[in-house]
């Protein structure tokens, strides 16, 4: 009516009902306990040997079965959730890392992401300060992973240098890569700055960055993300000295 007319399309209005229902479904999956911490490892390039790991968040959906952040954070932003899915897997890593070191295994540094709706929600320090209590884990052992976004907008709140994936894949595509990714290297270095390069899969790409003086790496190369038993049988005992 009223000169105008409007396309009905069945796949659209399957897909908005899919998106309501999955809102819904997400509302309920942190007290029933639905989510699951994975990591993926971090290597030391120089000597092979994992030296942390990154938080990644997966939901074990009661139907749909494992599901990858990808499939599930949009949602998430989207209705407010976020936040506490982030206070969840910080509180999470820091609580599997502790009790990896009980347990006699290597400490090292595990990484979780900051969104931007915890960090501008002037609670990311009480949080983390409620986490590493809690837990008992050294501060030292917990890393904090800022998006670009939040990165840019924060500058002086940037504590991470990041090499991201979408770079790291076109190193072996651009035909003179490597002063580029040598500048880079070079500026983080001279602010005392480690670098950690993410989404490596390919041996040529480790040996570049290798060869540029990188000093950290992660992607499939390494390792896939996993969940958290399996990561802690690859870190080694800490052997104790007895008291002579």
């Amino acid at each position: 009516g009223r000169n105008n007319f409007q396309f009905y399309s069945s796949t659209l209005n399957a897909a908005a009902n899919e998106r309501v229902m999955l809102e819904g479904e997400l509302r309920h999956a942190l007290g029933r306990e639905e989510f699951m911490v994975y990591y993926q490892p971090q290597v030391d390039l120089r000597t092979g040997g994992i030296i942390g790991a990154e938080a990644l968040v997966r939901w074990q959906h009661p139907q749909r079965g494992l599901m990858p952040p990808a499939e599930f954070l949009p949602a998430a932003m989207d209705t407010g959730l976020i936040r506490a899915i982030d206070e969840w897997v910080l509180r999470t890593a820091c609580r599997h890392n502790q009790a990896w070191q009980q347990r006699g295994k290597m400490p090292v540094r595990v990484s979780v992401n900051v969104s931007n709706s915890l960090f501008h929600g002037n609670t990311l320090v009480s949080v983390v300060e409620e986490a590493i209590s809690q837990t008992g884990l050294t501060p030292a052992c917990l890393e904090l992973e800022l998006t670009e976004s939040i990165a840019m907008h924060n500058v002086d709140a940037s504590i991470v240098m990041l090499i991201d994936q979408s770079f790291i894949q076109e190193v072996l595509t651009e035909a003179r890569p490597s002063p580029i990714v040598r500048a880079i290297i070079a500026m983080a270095h001279s602010l005392n700055l480690v670098v950690i390069a993410e989404g490596v899969e390919q041996e040529a790409q480790r040996i570049l960055l290798l060869e540029q003086g990188c000093d950290h790496a992660q992607g499939y190369l390494f390792g896939q993300p996993m969940p958290a038993d399996a990561f802690a049988s690859l870190l080694p005992l800490v052997s104790l000295r007895k008291a002579g």
